[in-house]
C-alpha cells in the first residue's frame, strides 16, 4: 500500500512512515521512487505503543544519557529506534515505554521524621520528584528499591499503604533497582498527578532529546 494510505491505517504520518522504511523498521520497496508498504499497519502502531521490561527501559536510559559503549550492536538499534519514537510522539510515549511490567509501584503515608530518614538511605535510588535533578520540591520520597529492602522499609518506618493523592512516599519495587537516569526521572515525574511534575517531565525531555544524536 501506499505511504499514505499505511499513514492513515497505523495513526502515524507519512514522513515517519518514510523514515522507517528508510531506515529498515518498516518491511517496503521502493517502485517508481516511491515506497510501496508491504508490513501490517496494526503491528506499526503496536510497536510504538508496546511496554518495556525494566531491563530494556534501563538499557534505553542509558543510550538516552550517551552512557553505549557498553551496549551491544543490537541494543544500539534498539535504542536509537525507540529514541526516534519518542522524538515523534513526545511524552506520552516515554510513558508507554514506563508501564514496565516487572516493575511494582506502592504507595506510602509516612511521618515527616520517616520521610526525612528515608531521602538519607543510601540503599534508595531517588527519582522523580526527589531526584536532585527535578527542580520541583515537596516532602515526598520518590525511590527504587529492592524487594527485600522495600519489605525493611515498611516494616522499620511504619509505611502505612495510602492512595495517590495522599502518599508521600512512593516505592518502584524492582530487582535490581536501577541506576537512576535522566529517562527515569522523567517517566516517574510523568507518572505523578501533579501539574508542576509533569510540565518538569516535559521540560527535562526537551533538553534530553536537544543533546540526545
Amino acid at each position: 500500500m501506499s505511504v499514505e494510505e499505511f499513514a492513515r491505517l497505523s495513526g502515524i504520518s507519512p514522513r515517519a512512515v518514510r523514515h522507517r522504511a528508510a531506515s529498515g523498521a518498516l518491511r517496503a520497496r521502493k517502485v517508481g521512487g516511491r515506497w510501496v508498504i508491504d508490513a501490517e499497519p496494526g503491528r506499526a502502531r503496536r510497536s510504538a505503543g508496546r511496554r518495556l521490561s525494566a531491563k530494556s527501559f534501563d538499557l534505553l536510559a542509558r543510550y538516552v544519557d550517551g552512557e553505549r559503549q557498553d551496549l551491544d550492536p543490537d541494543q544500539r538499534r534498539r535504542a536509537k529506534e525507540r529514541l526516534r519514537i519518542i522524538r515523534e510522539h513526545g511524552i506520552a510515549q516515554v510513558g508507554r515505554y514506563a508501564e514496565r511490567p516487572d516493575l511494582r509501584i506502592e504507595r506510602f503515608r509516612a511521618s515527616p521524621e520517616d520521610v526525612a530518614e528515608l531521602r538519607s538511605r543510601s540503599d534508595l535510588a531517588l527519582t522523580g520528584i526527589s531526584h536532585p535533578s527535578a527542580e520541583v520540591y515537596g516532602d515526598v520520597v520518590d525511590a527504587y528499591v529492592s524487594p527485600a529492602v522495600r519489605d525493611e522499609l515498611e516494616l522499620f518506618h511504619l509505611l502505612i499503604p495510602a492512595d495517590e493523592g495522599e502518599a508521600n512516599v512512593v516505592l518502584r519495587v524492582q530487582d535490581p533497582p536501577p541506576v537512576v537516569r535522566t529517562l527515569h526521572v522523567i517517566a516517574d515525574l510523568h507518572d505523578d498527578p501533579s501539574s508542576r511534575s509533569r510540565t518538569e517531565a516535559q521540560r527535562l525531555l526537551a533538553r534530553v532529546l536537544e543533546r540526545a544524536e
